[in-house]
């Protein structure tokens, strides 16, 4: 018979990890120390949110020989126990629990209110166990920050940073920080304000230069500066040099007569500018100047005028007003391209009148006038014939304009339409009273005309026909006396 041994098996307990450590940065980060050869079984991270009163895995199984795992800080949480759990098929064995305080990023951060030089920040306080919070700056574009404040007591949920440049570009961060670690917030931009300039007006607008006023609405602007447009405003040029801190006016010089202009101005700092509202105007110019008037010169119908442009633009157009003695307005009757600086009126309606012109120059949709100038036309003088017998014809002037400095008297034998078709035969001046005698030629008929004149200016009379009847032998006959009629006024 077979002796029987009771068997009892034993389990050797397995060593626990040991030397555990828990340190927080952006992540939990634990580390530990296996102390068993044993190849079977896993190691697994376990952590307590309440407290130590219960534990879950957070890792899952880790290869055996592993001695460190990290995981994302617990959404919420002011603190944390963490310990490492050795595990075979028979038994399992634990460390002892690490408690960690946890840090969690500020959510919500926002710039509230933004001046010229300073920017108001808040943000959630999503820790309970912070020591404090650290407000950081960035002027290059992130690539370094400044811690800009002290360090903030617990609990804080704003800040202002102060001393800032008008138009500068930040990049900004809150870190909430205890005594082991920080947490970096999340990285918002904010810009400063520049306010730019307003109400701005031009005064005193000459030939050229203009006198312009604007509002400083800015309180860190570097200064100011005119920019200034000829062709409608596509480009901008600076006018002046750069102008100091809280100025509010300037002169433009060196404009063009008549020309228009945009203009606006920038308030500028070392970081940025901003540019006013844009205001247009044009500069003055002179009116036509030496203008002067006349008849026309020789038997040519007209009054001739002359004047002059002051400056190097000639604007748009000059007209021609023209007003009779006795109207009270001006009336338009010519336009002239600008450059023109003469013209012959030949339209004038009545003889022996007055009138007055002035010469208009057209820029843009402005305009100047000339002085006036006045100019008295000459009445056509006119003749009659008296007979004495057959070889005298006596003519005698019945009318000669009052303003006629002489007169001329021409005979032809045939009818003619200009003074080259007759021959002078005497020039008298006036006051003229009496008659002139002439010698008839004996032909059949001759042709008479007279000229007042004036200046320059000469006015013919309408022809008259001495026309011999009967028989040309018969010295009595007398001589009938026609009158034609012709348009050779001016």
């Amino acid at each position: 018979m077979a002796n029987l041994t009771n068997q009892v098996s034993t389990t050797t307990p397995l060593p626990s990890p040991s030397n555990i450590s828990v340190s927080l940065s952006s992540t939990v980060d634990i580390t530990w120390q296996n102390n068993d050869n044993s190849s079977d079984g896993s190691v697994f991270v376990e952590r307590s949110d309440d407290g130590g009163s219960t534990f879950s895995s957070v890792s899952g199984s880790l290869p055996i020989g592993t001695t460190s795992y990290s995981e994302q800080p617990p959404a919420g949480q002011g603190s944390a126990e963490y310990r490492v759990a050795r595990s075979t098929d028979h038994t399992t064995s634990r460390s002892n629990a690490v408690t960690i305080q946890l840090l969690q990023q500020v959510t919500n951060l926002t710039a509230d209110t933004i001046t010229e030089t300073s920017i108001s920040l808040s943000w959630t306080d999503t820790n309970e166990s912070e020591s404090g919070y650290r407000v950081f700056i960035s002027s290059d574009g992130g690539s370094t920050f400044t811690q800009d404040s002290g360090d903030l007591s617990s609990n804080t949920t704003s800040y202002t940073i102060n001393g800032l440049t008008a138009g500068e570009t930040y990049l900004i961060k809150v870190d909430s920080f205890n005594s082991s670690t920080s947490v970096s917030s999340q990285i918002i931009t904010a810009t400063t304000n520049f306010i730019q300039p307003s109400n701005l007006s031009v005064t005193d607008i000459n030939k050229n230069s203009a006198d312009i006023n604007w509002t400083d609405n800015s309180n860190a602007e570097s200064g100011y500066r005119v920019l200034i447009s000829s062709d409608g405003g596509s480009t901008f040029t600076q006018d002046s040099a750069d102008l100091s801190t809280n100025t509010t006016s300037y002169t433009i010089n060196g404009l063009t007569a008549g020309e228009t202009y945009s203009i606006k101005v920038a308030a500028f700092s070392t970081a940025s500018s901003v540019e006013s509202n844009t205001v247009t105007f044009t500069t003055t110019f002179d009116p036509p100047e030496n203008i002067s008037s006349q008849g026309s010169n020789g038997f040519n119908k007209g009054i001739d005028l002359n004047w002059q442009i002051p400056d190097t633009n000639p604007g748009a157009s000059v007209r021609i007003l023209r007003r009779e003695s006795g109207q009270t307005s001006f009336t338009e009757i010519e336009s002239l391209d600008p450059s023109i600086t003469t013209y012959t009126d030949t339209t004038f309606p009545t003889r022996g009148n007055t009138y007055e012109y002035k010469i208009r120059r057209i820029i843009q949709s402005s305009f100047e006038d000339s002085v006036t100038t006045s100019v008295t036309t000459l009445a056509k003088p006119t003749i009659d014939f008296t007979v004495k017998n057959t070889s005298i014809a006596i003519l005698e002037l019945s009318f000669v304009p009052p303003q006629a400095e002489s007169v001329e008297v021409y005979k032809s034998t045939t009818s003619g339409d200009v003074v080259s078709d007759y021959t002078l035969l005497q020039t008298v001046h006036t006051p003229f009273d009496g008659t002139i005698v002439d010698q008839n030629s004996g032909n059949r008929e001759d042709h008479y005309r007279i000229a007042a004149i004036a200046g320059n200016t000469k006015v013919l009379s309408d022809e008259v026909l001495a026309e011999k009847v009967g028989n040309f032998s018969t010295d009595n006959q007398a001589l009938d006396i026609e009158q034609t009629l012709g348009q050779y006024d001016i």
